[in-house]
């Protein structure tokens, strides 16, 4: 005897659609014939019963709100990590005024200044060398 996946109720082992609501004994998908009680197909993994259906979309809603999540934590990685490169791009635009700020404090008849006392110095040092002085 083969139990209806449907009514439960019992049919001939080779009754091919259940004699008391009408329902498809085989499988809708592959047509292979189920054995009593099975919720999916065990050739193709169909769903059968109503409550196979609600299982299978349960299975799908947990996937895609588990990928949801994932979505959204990534998002949120890829939202902190820009916020940080931000950050590092103010901070050396900051340095980078500073350090112009710092460079530009100084005259410029300083550097001249400086130029010119190590070409003095330069100049002796090859005067010297060569014994001219």
């Amino acid at each position: 005897m083969k139990l209806c996946p449907q009514c439960q109720k019992e049919n001939p082992s080779a009754a091919n659609h259940c004699m008391y609501c009408g329902i498809e004994l085989k499988c809708p998908k592959c047509k292979e014939r189920c054995t009593e009680m099975d919720d999916f197909c065990l050739h193709c993994g169909y769903p059968i019963t109503d409550n196979a259906k609600k299982a299978k979309k349960n299975a799908e809603k947990k996937i895609m709100n588990k990928l949801k999540e994932e979505i959204k934590t990534l998002n949120e990685k890829l939202d902190n990590e820009k916020k940080s490169k931000k950050d590092l791009k103010n901070n050396l635009k900051k340095i980078n005024a500073e350090t112009q700020r710092e460079v530009s404090i100084m005259p410029k008849w300083f550097y001249y200044l400086v130029s010119v006392v190590v070409g003095i110095s330069l100049l002796v040092l090859i005067l010297i060398i060569f014994n001219i002085l």
